[in-house]
């Protein structure tokens, strides 16, 4: 999966640079071990919160966090974010908005589900936040931030380890089980536990609801 994204990156890069040759003076694709200090920093910025992303790379005594100077330079930080990309722009999928996570989301979903024996379950939506540019954004005033991507997710209740995600596309969204038997908010509910009916778990809401499933 690593490889991919390296590999499909390194052609996303070589586009840039040929539709826009100042864009990315100088760039080197970058590799595995490259990709995974990215990542690392990454999760470490769930971590450790700052305001705006330059401030990770202060060298002002109250906002240092030493790491990220030493793991790799903002400026770099910011290229492999431009050029990070896991799917290939010369065969797009005109009736699936998804598409460009299309074929590396049932691999990690695959990796998510053999990396837990699940127990209760509890399924819900949440909205990722974002404000550029994306075709199934949403805007939920209800939300802390308003503008985003939107998930239903199904998670391990006591670890809150993530075992399944469907993304919200409006009348695109693929379900596992189809509006029609349900309608849509059925679908959006059942279709992340579908394949785990009989099998002995139990679904939790966060209101204190029970149901064996």
């Amino acid at each position: 999966m690593v490889d991919e994204i390296v590999n499909e990156s390194t052609r996303y890069s070589e586009t840039i640079v040929a539709n826009h040759p100042n864009s990315l003076k100088n760039f080197k694709a970058f590799q595995k071990d490259e990709f995974w200090a990215f990542l690392g920093l990454n999760l470490l910025m769930g971590v450790i919160k700052k305001p705006p992303l330059k401030s990770y790379w202060s060298t002002n005594s109250i906002l240092s966090t030493p790491v990220f100077n030493k793991t790799m330079s903002r400026n770099r930080f910011e290229e492999i974010l431009r050029t990070l990309h896991l799917a290939d722009n010369r065969f797009p999928s005109r009736d699936d908005r998804f598409w460009k996570f299309r074929n590396f989301y049932p691999r990690l979903i695959e990796e998510f589900q053999n990396s837990i024996n699940p127990g209760k379950l509890s399924v819900d939506e949440t909205l990722v936040g974002f404000k550029g540019r994306l075709s199934f954004k949403q805007y939920i005033p209800s939300k802390r931030c308003r503008f985003g991507a939107k998930f239903f997710v199904l998670v391990d209740h006591h670890t809150n380890f993530v075992v399944k995600i469907i993304a919200y596309q409006g009348k695109n969204t693929k379900y596992a089980i189809q509006p029609a038997e349900l309608g849509s908010g059925g679908a959006a509910a059942f279709s992340p536990i579908n394949e785990y009916f009989g099998r002995n778990h139990v679904l939790i809401q966060t209101v204190g609801f029970r149901h064996p499933i």
